[in-house]
């Protein structure tokens, strides 16, 4: 790739700092992250172009004064950070990103050790063919070896995060907040470099909390920006001394461990993102899942609920049938049979219209309510069934009892669920007979200022109960000890109580069973 090819050159040209001449030794090489962007992001299969980037930015830097070892000092590079590369491969996320904490892991692994044996093979190579002496194998194997490896951790994570970055436009307020991001890491470059010396290394530290600042605020993408742009600030301000050189090796070793933290905590950023990422999706699914359990429920309700009326205005249209059939129409009889019939029909309508209204909006609508009336139609209503299953019910309530304002469809609904329950719980536990309790009595509190006054509704049974491991859950979603169900009846149920100023609790029953009381605001 031609692109490839220059850009190796106009970065080894750029980068020949306090080198080791006339050879490319030196303890900043960036051409090496570009050869590891290229084999990463681009394929393995553009090994070959390696090679030539390497012998054709030797002509341009230094113009080949060894040219047989440098044939071999390149493919020896070409071997190795290829082999390194497909290692990253297999590991990386996607082939080629870092995002998460293992991903750099093994970047690192790969980085630290393929550039210990890229520098220890590159001196190795020349110091065979003579231009270099073996006495100074150690210093030109560290300083080649800390350019590699800076080279690669600041270039090829900076290009493999800026290839797949999508910039949002930002507001105001963030370009406000990045200005300040960049003025600090400029400050605290003047401050390590006010005065170039060998001593002034001790104050590198500085530069770890801007770096911190903005890895925390943008993650990956801040680290590698804030990284480059510190390795740059460091060239800008070496002198071309060989005095300096040491010291700018030593700020080398400095850089090395700021990329390290730097991209570390990017990469715990990233991962951390992606975390939340995956909860959020996970939210908004189990949201869908149970808006979706929810209206499964519902439909098991309506049917419950719908049931009734249906069947009874089917019955008596039927009688008007069979009063039109006959000789003497009876139109007194059949006016008072169609008008309960009506009646029916409006009450289904009623209860899908309120249910659709309260879970679509919230909507309530309030009205006084006759407790006893309303728990006397929810008897009614399965009355054939615990019959059947020889459960009695019971409806004992006070002569005189509050007022109540609420839905009465709503609590109708809660009733019936809590009712229903209880017939299941006899049924699935094959008992013959029961007997299920409803009392209806005033509470008035000691305070009357402080506490309203509340109607209780107690029902008891003394069927199995509530299994213990069910009771610190009972009305959360998708809890049941059914065999069936989708365990939604009582944290429906509650909701519905709850929206209606009243509480849902359950206790165990004095009777041996379950006891569930609806707490209500009476006037």
């Amino acid at each position: 790739m031609l692109a490839y090819v220059v850009g190796h050159a106009v970065l080894d040209r750029i980068s020949y700092i306090v080198p080791v001449l006339p050879l490319g030794i030196s303890p900043w090489n960036p051409p090496s992250g570009l050869t590891m962007f290229l084999l990463l992001g681009f394929g393995i299969r553009y090994w070959p172009t390696v090679p030539v980037a390497c012998i054709v930015s030797e002509f341009f830097t230094r113009g080949l004064p060894t040219p047989v070892p440098l044939l071999f000092a390149a493919c020896w590079i070409t071997l190795v950070y290829s082999l390194s590369a497909l290692v990253l491969k297999r590991r990386l996320s996607q082939g080629s990103r870092i995002e998460s904490l293992a991903d750099f892991g093994w970047f690192l692994g790969c980085t630290l050790v393929s550039t210990l044996a890229v520098a220890a093979g590159y001196v190795a190579i020349f110091t065979l063919g003579g231009a270099l002496h073996w006495p100074d194998f150690s210093a030109h194997f560290i300083r080649f070896w800390i350019g590699e490896a800076n080279g690669i951790l600041v270039v090829t994570p900076l290009l493999l995060t800026l290839r797949g970055w999508r910039p949002n436009r930002p507001d105001n307020r963030e370009l406000l907040e990045l200005l300040a991001q960049g003025s600090s890491l400029g400050l605290a470059l003047w401050f390590v470099f006010r005065e170039p010396n060998l001593e002034q290394f001790q104050f590198f530290y500085v530069l770890f909390l801007p770096m911190l600042w903005i890895v925390a605020r943008h993650g990956l993408i801040g680290a590698v920006i804030s990284l480059a742009a510190t390795q740059l600030g460091l060239i800008a301000v070496v002198p071309g001394t060989e005095l300096f050189a040491v010291s700018f090796i030593r700020y080398q070793f400095l850089m090395l461990s700021l990329c390290v933290t730097g991209l570390t905590m990017g990469a715990l950023a990233m991962q951390r993102a992606r975390a939340d990422a995956a909860v959020h999706e996970k939210t908004a699914l189990l949201s869908r899942t149970l808006q979706m359990a929810a209206a499964g429920e519902l439909s098991s309700t309506l049917t419950h609920e719908l049931n009734q009326p249906i069947t009874a205005s089917t019955n008596y249209l039927s009688a008007c049938r069979l009063l039109i059939e006959q000789p003497e129409l009876d139109r007194e009889r059949l006016a008072d049979t169609l008008i309960k019939a009506d009646q029916e029909v409006r009450r289904a309508a009623g209860v899908v219209h309120r249910l659709r209204d309260f879970f679509q909006h919230g909507t309530i609508v309030r009205e006084p309510v006759d407790l006893p009336a309303l728990i006397g139609r929810v008897e009614r209503r399965l009355a054939a069934r615990a019959a059947r299953l020889g459960i009695s019910v019971d409806l004992r309530a006070e002569s005189e009892l509050f007022r109540v304002q609420a839905d009465a469809v709503q609590l109708e609904l809660v009733l019936n669920n809590l009712l229903t329950n209880a017939l299941d719980a006899y049924e699935q536990a094959g008992r013959a007979r029961g007997q299920v309790v409803i009392t209806v009595s005033n509470l008035v509190a000691d305070d009357v200022s402080k506490a309203p006054r509340r109607i209780l509704i107690g029902i008891d049974d003394d069927g199995p109960g509530i299994p213990a491991d069910l009771m610190a859950r009972l009305f959360e979603p998708f809890t049941t000890s059914k065999s069936t169900g989708l365990g939604l009846g009582l944290a429906i149920s509650r909701t519905l109580a709850e929206a209606n100023g009243g509480e849902l609790h359950y206790l165990p029953s004095t009777r041996g069973g379950s006891r569930f009381e609806l707490l209500l605001q009476g006037l």
